[in-house]
């Protein structure tokens, strides 16, 4: 009893925080990461997967975009955790319309999609396979701006001589 209960409450909160919709959450296998991918891809052939990682690769051939994926794990939100937790790369075909300016190399991005097996590698690992998802969710996780302003010129720590005085903020992007 207490079982079903602590599953459905974790059920319930992993979709609610989640940036994939609702439909394609519940559609999605709950066990599908990327270890379970590589080791039995036969189980899981044709269901839907979410991963997540860095952007490796954009390749546009026509109508279709195919990006390379840095692995990461999921965080809570489905948000990919840091580059340091990485191991393993999956291919993510887009077939619908792809606007490639957003979507910068190692950029951070959360996948829904349909696993359709592996590809073999030739460049980095021979032996291994990476997984292929055809996409039917992607979101595109905000960069992060560092104000290096932000903790030196902080008020609080360096109180001002006239506290109505403010310099203008660097607006030059590096």
């Amino acid at each position: 009893m207490w079982k079903a209960i602590v599953v459905s409450a974790g059920a319930l909160i992993s979709v609610s925080c989640s940036v994939i919709s609702p439909e394609v959450r519940s559609m999605a296998t709950p066990l599908a990461n990327y270890e379970a991918l590589t080791s039995t891809p036969e189980r899981y052939l044709g269901r839907m997967v979410i991963l997540g990682g860095y952007l490796l690769k954009i390749d546009i051939r026509g109508s279709k975009a195919i990006l390379t994926v840095l692995n990461a794990p999921l965080m809570i939100g489905d948000e990919p955790s840091g580059m340091e937790y990485t191991g393993g790369r999956f291919i993510v075909t887009v077939d619908q319309p792809f606007d490639s300016e957003n979507y910068t190399r190692y950029r951070r991005v959360t996948i829904a999609g349909i696993f359709r097996g592996t590809q073999p590698n030739s460049s980095h690992q021979p032996l291994r396979s990476w997984p292929l998802i055809e996409s039917r969710e992607i979101y595109l996780w905000t960069e992060f701006e560092y104000d290096e302003r932000r903790f030196y010129n902080n008020d609080y720590y360096f109180p001002r001589p006239f506290p109505f005085f403010r310099p203008p903020h660097n607006t030059n992007k590096k």
